[in-house]
């Protein structure tokens, strides 16, 4: 059966920012505790959310301030690192609009990067979408999740999301959604070794290609 509302993940799922983060995320840090924080330490903590990744590293005292730097180095570097949409992303949503199910968005990117973001990338138009400023607790909490199912007023069990981290799935679980796990944004080196981490908190349903993803949904 088609599901009535299909939800994605933004980074790593539709869109490559993942160097664009590493740079921000270390530039970020480095200003508030110094030079001796290295590109690997960040890249080693597995960032998540920016205002996860910001409280837990520099203080919910100096969030406000912290993530202004943030954005001012998102916006500096986006050009020049981002890494593009994945190659047959625009053709997923595309086809998912064609079956006028409900699509939206949960990522833990904030309404400041999803509109810097937004603005220079064509991913179309969405009926939710739920970014950091909207939720209490980032992923792997279901509450995003949840509050776009509400919102769209589809029912869990009609409902998939879209995700390429464990915590993706975790959250989709949790909220009662069927969870998809995209594999396009990883090395071959990367792909089992995250395969059997997510297996072992239920995941089952691995994708290559979005082609796949759309006759999984679709078909």
């Amino acid at each position: 059966m088609k599901p009535r509302c299909i939800l994605f993940d933004v980074d790593g799922t539709l869109i490559n920012t993942w160097d664009l983060y590493m740079e921000v995320y270390w530039r970020t840090l480095r200003h508030f505790q110094g030079d001796h924080i290295t590109k690997e330490k960040v890249i080693a903590m597995r960032p998540t959310s920016e205002l996860h990744f910001i409280r837990k590293n520099i203080g919910d005292d100096r969030l406000e301030d912290a993530h202004k730097v943030m954005m001012h180095y998102y916006e500096r570097y986006h050009d020049e690192l981002f890494g593009g949409i994945y190659r047959g992303v625009p053709e997923l949503l595309q086809a998912v609009r064609n079956e006028a199910i409900a699509i939206g968005i949960v990522t833990g990117k904030s309404s400041h990067a999803w509109r810097i973001t937004s603005s220079k990338v064509l991913l179309g138009e969405f009926n939710i979408i739920i970014v950091d400023d909207d939720v209490e607790h980032p992923k792997p909490h279901p509450h995003g999740i949840r509050q776009a199912v509400e919102t769209v007023e589809a029912a869990p069990d009609e409902t998939v999301y879209v995700g390429d981290t464990v915590s993706d799935f975790i959250a989709a679980r949790d909220a009662g959604v069927r969870g998809l796990l995209v594999l396009w944004s990883k090395n071959d080196r990367e792909k089992q070794a995250f395969i059997s981490r997510a297996k072992e908190s239920g995941a089952r349903d691995f994708f290559e290609h979005p082609d796949e993803l759309v006759q999984a949904l679709l078909h």
